[in-house]
């Protein structure tokens, strides 16, 4: 039995963890130290001012490093952990990691952007021009008290352990060839964010249903929603549309929409015909299960390639910010919708994701009791 330390995401509540994983991995006799308290999730809120934006984002997750670390490390001196679990976003595990010399595996559920990823496109320079005046600060004070590299923006975003488990499917990352063997696909799907049970299922017609999660958006779900209602408002289609759950509703709806803080999204997605919501991983490969049509829109560098892979494939299109307009959405969402092929794309796609593993849990489980119980960071 060995001992690990888990670290989760706190600056960001909805990346829910691997919990079957981590149930799992208790099954097998290890025992999981599991770090996201509410002390830390309070500490969470960073620097002042807007969290919209890929580098603001980052920003907070270095401000909380910067917070915690200090207790972090003196805890885990005290304690030391056989490895370390960790959500590819939470960023001051690896620098733990480095520290204390102890083995660190991450998961993540969204797309792998490597350096040769960000050096054939024009992301560098527009995170650069977008960043905000104190994070190469922030970032390279961190470095120099630590030796980390979180200067460094490919490095930072990869997040790269000595074992690195993919919880989306290989068809839905970019250039998987490229990957080396310190990753390992287990196509875990998440968590549906609500029974279908509680859910007024008869308050839905028969047409035609539209999914919009506006709380993927918190940046633009304003814009999103005037947009939509513009858009769908008066059609003969059914909207649903969730918005955070902490907010008051975005507006007045048109009659034909649905608004909810939440719905079960597995069961929603079976009748669903088009899905508009940002890149997230999580609903992504909800709606490429189901082989739903996507209009994604990227707020991130990773939700970036995401959409740009969905697109690849036929199954729906990336949103340009000259998109977010009611005419154009309703163009864009009733060419998609009537097209043979994206309604083809998508389907293909649905098909080859019944293909993956049958219990993801179970081999996550193995890839990590495999590595550790070699007994070297350097196995792979």
């Amino acid at each position: 039995m060995a001992r690990a330390v888990v670290f989760t995401n706190p600056v960001a509540p909805s990346a829910a963890p691997p919990h079957a994983i981590f149930e799992e991995l208790r099954r097998h006799g290890e025992e999981l130290q599991i770090y996201s308290s509410a002390q830390y999730r309070a500490a969470a809120t960073g620097p002042a001012g807007s969290s919209v934006g890929p580098l603001n984002s980052l920003l907070r997750r270095l401000a909380f490093a910067e917070q915690i670390l200090p207790e972090l490390l003196e805890a885990l001196r005290a304690n030391r952990p056989d490895y370390l679990l960790l959500d590819s976003a939470a960023i001051w595990g690896p620098v733990a990691s480095t520290m204390l010399d102890v083995p660190a595996i991450s998961w993540r559920s969204t797309c792998v952007v490597d350096r040769e990823m960000l050096a054939a496109s024009d992301w560098p320079q527009r995170l650069l021009d977008a960043a905000p005046p104190d994070y190469l600060a922030l970032a390279r004070r961190l470095d120099r008290r630590y030796g980390s590299r979180t200067a460094d923006l490919a490095a930072t975003m990869e997040c790269r352990c000595d074992l690195n488990l993919l919880l989306l499917p290989p068809t839905l990352q970019p250039a998987a060839e490229r990957l080396d063997t310190s990753y390992q696909f287990v196509c875990l799907a998440s968590d549906d964010p609500s029974p279908s049970g509680a859910f007024p299922w008869n308050r839905l017609g028969p047409d035609p249903l539209i999914y919009i999660a506006l709380e993927t958006l918190p940046g633009r779900a304003s814009d999103f929603f005037h947009a939509c209602a513009g858009a769908f408002g008066g059609l003969p289609l059914e909207v649903v549309l969730t918005f955070d759950g902490g907010a008051e509703p975005p507006g007045l709806a048109p009659p034909n929409f649905h608004l909810f803080p939440s719905v079960p999204q597995t069961k929603l997605l079976e009748r669903t015909t088009l899905t508009i919501a940002a890149a997230d991983g999580a609903i992504v490969e909800r709606c490429a299960r189901a082989g739903v049509l996507q209009l994604l829109y990227a707020e991130d560098v990773e939700q970036f390639f995401l959409a740009a892979r969905i697109q690849g494939i036929g199954a729906g299109r990336r949103l340009e910010e000259s998109d977010l307009t009611g005419p154009r959405l309703r163009n864009l969402a009733g060419h998609v919708m009537a097209a043979p092929a994206y309604c083809l794309a998508a389907e293909s796609l649905r098909q080859s994701l019944r293909q993956t593993g049958a219990n993801p849990a179970a081999e996550a489980c193995a890839a990590i009791l495999g590595f550790t119980r070699r007994g070297s960071r350097h196995a792979l």
